[in-house]
């Protein structure tokens, strides 16, 4: 049976024979009961499918791992970003970890897309040739191989899909400045080489901000 929850209300361990399982929320989050609730339904989806997995494992004496983390990004009255990384080891050499990056808007109790700061297509292409670019230079050392062009190309798409990883970047007076846009292992590169998190500056779209965009980045 597994052991019950900690006390802690941003934390919950389980500590099974099969399986360790470990959540931690955001205190950004959790200050905002609608996004704490949909982030916290998320959470227990996501960890019932590790556990019935976990149930498979036939091999207790090295059980299965879990861990899930949200980390706010950047936090204002309207808006927060959050990034949401869950690692587990169900075997293997290695375990394997998962990315994803959100945006609230307390305005409308709901999480938000590119398209709501960004226009498109011509802001969402300018964000596409910006992401591409960096992901050469900074992840592979200056040219995309022929193995990776691929994958690089459709997580780089000009698209509001291929472009949803995104959070908002504060400058140091706490106004949002830039964009980070997130990838995990494999998604654009090996996995020696992480989950790269590639920055847009605020230059590269500043002339393709929607109105919420323009009020939010101050132009």
């Amino acid at each position: 049976m597994a052991a019950p929850a900690a006390a802690d209300p941003l934390r919950i361990t389980e500590t099974a024979p099969l399986y360790q399982a470990e959540v931690r929320f955001s205190a950004a989050a959790a200050a905002l009961p609608a996004l704490d609730a949909r982030l916290r339904a998320d959470a227990a989806t996501t960890l019932d499918a590790f556990k019935a997995w976990a149930a498979n494992n036939d091999d207790p004496a090295r059980p299965y791992d879990f861990v899930l983390e949200d980390a706010a990004a950047f936090v204002s009255a309207r808006y927060v970003s959050l990034v949401r990384t869950v690692y587990f080891y169900t075997g293997g050499a290695h375990g394997n970890t998962g990315v994803q990056a959100m945006t609230w808007d307390a305005a409308a109790q709901d999480f938000v897309g590119i398209d709501a700061f960004v226009t498109a297509p011509q802001g969402l292409e300018a964000l596409s040739r910006a992401l591409r670019a960096a992901v050469a230079d900074q992840v592979h050392g200056g040219a995309i191989d022929d193995f990776w062009r691929d994958s690089v190309d459709g997580a780089t798409a000009p698209t509001q899909e291929a472009l949803r990883n995104f959070t908002l970047v504060a400058d140091a007076e706490g106004r949002a400045a830039a964009l980070d846009f997130h990838y995990a292992p494999y998604e654009v590169a090996s996995y020696a080489d992480g989950a790269p998190v590639i920055r847009v500056d605020l230059a590269v779209f500043a002339a393709h901000l929607t109105p919420e965009g323009a009020a939010l980045f101050g132009r």
